[in-house]
């Protein structure tokens, strides 16, 4: 089993650039994450975010000289993300903004009632997308359902 160290990085607006994914699968690729002695090369699918399509992050990994670090990379159809991000539907969507509203509302009420600063910290967006996370996107019994509205299960459906 390999230990691979956390690869923590941010952007001032939260989304994932060009930039920033070349330095994860960098990261990846420089922890020897994927044996590709066997000739079967790792596989990663790809929103079809315009960073996708960022010239850098297209040569990096259509550059056949970097040994050892050769992939398959599949980016989809720009704005697309419905049809296969299984959670991405509105029942989750609305859902979660509700649980997240109920979470900022709880800690701010918690601090309150500690007598602390009555504000949102960048360190309590982990806590607070973690409990509204649990009670949304992570229900099996929702996702089997936006599975089935997707078409996809049974698997032989659509």
């Amino acid at each position: 089993m390999k230990k691979i160290p956390t690869f923590c990085c941010c952007t001032e607006n939260g989304s994932i650039t060009a930039e920033l994914l070349m330095e994860m699968i960098k990261a990846i690729d420089n922890q020897h994450v994927f044996d590709r002695s066997d000739g079967i090369l790792p596989f990663l699918l790809l929103d079809g975010h315009g960073s996708r399509f960022n010239l850098t992050f297209l040569e990096y990994i259509n550059d056949t000289k970097i040994k050892g670090t050769k992939q398959n990379i599949c980016i989809r159809a720009p704005y697309d993300t419905s049809y296969w991000q299984v959670g991405d539907n509105a029942e989750h969507n609305s859902c979660f903004k509700m649980f997240l509203s109920r979470a900022k509302s709880s800690l701010l009420q918690t601090k309150s009632n500690a007598r602390l600063t009555f504000a949102i910290a960048k360190t309590d967006i982990i806590q607070i997308v973690n409990e509204a996370w649990g009670k949304s996107f992570a229900h099996d019994e929702t996702n089997c359902k936006a599975i089935a509205e997707h078409g996809w299960g049974p698997l032989n459906y659509s």
